[in-house]
């Protein structure tokens, strides 16, 4: 991280820059004496961390963040002599807020705060990459009642997923996981959306939280209470709610009523 050290007195500027300095994920840094020298410095070269006084010699380290828009404005470790600026800074969207002297074991915890707030953001800026790749994809195909591919998410990768080939659909949350034999694919979507896509294809409910594709089923066999266990031709089984209520063909029903 490349990281701006802001502070009117010279012996905490020092002080910071050491700590940085012994910290391998900190790569270069630089340091300012005043508010206004900081938010040059932070327009021009956009630091990755920025580590604030609260009072400077010009102006309050919240002036300087509020001179800045959200675009331009980094993450930022608050620095003062005093506590009582605490709820202030993380109001202004601090992620640490560090009393002098700073002692090494509590700037290792802020920088900790600081790595995590960064995979965070990663991760949220890859689900809306993800997203905006299937809306696009979605506006570019030709319509049509069942999609013939999903798209799922491994290991950081996109698929495209024959319906076809896919065992089983699960509800995760705010995402569903697409199970093709032994893989499993993330996807930021619901099940009652999903089930609705693939209404006109062998895709069914046997549970709250499962969507199921017949054409993948091996055989089924009957449980106490009108539930069903379902061995899928990768081997997986999987067992239905009681008293499903499966729209199978007439003449298939016919045939299990017989046995």
């Amino acid at each position: 991280m490349r990281t701006l050290i802001v502070d009117h007195e010279p012996c905490v500027r020092e002080t910071l820059r050491n700590l940085c300095e012994s910290d391998d994920s900190i790569d270069e840094v630089t340091e300012a004496e005043s508010g206004v020298t900081a938010i040059k410095m932070i327009r021009a070269r956009r630091p990755d961390l920025l580590l604030l006084d609260v009072e400077l010699s010009d102006m309050t380290g919240f002036d300087v963040l509020r001179s800045l828009n959200d675009a331009r404005r980094p993450p930022v470790i608050m620095v003062t002599a005093h506590e009582q600026h605490a709820v202030e800074a993380f109001r202004i969207g601090a992620i640490d807020y560090l009393t002098k002297p700073v002692n090494a074991d509590r700037f290792a915890t802020a920088i900790k705060r600081v790595h995590e707030r960064r995979k965070s953001a990663l991760a949220q800026a890859q689900d809306r990459e993800s997203t905006d790749v299937q809306g696009l994809i979605a506006a570019n195909s030709p319509r049509r009642s069942s999609p013939a591919r999903l798209i799922g998410e491994n290991s950081h990768r996109l698929f495209f997923l024959a319906v076809d080939e896919v065992d089983y659909i699960e509800s995760c949350g705010n995402y569903v996981l697409i199970h093709v034999g032994t893989q499993k694919y993330i996807r930021r979507d619901t099940l009652k959306r999903l089930a609705a896509e693939l209404r006109d294809v062998e895709f069914e409910w046997i549970g709250r939280s499962t969507l199921l594709n017949l054409a993948r089923v091996a055989f089924a066999e009957r449980l106490d209470h009108g539930a069903l266990a379902f061995t899928l031709k990768s081997g997986a089984r999987l067992v239905s709610r009681a008293r499903i209520r499966l729209e199978v063909p007439r003449e298939l029903h016919r045939t299990i009523s017989a046995e």
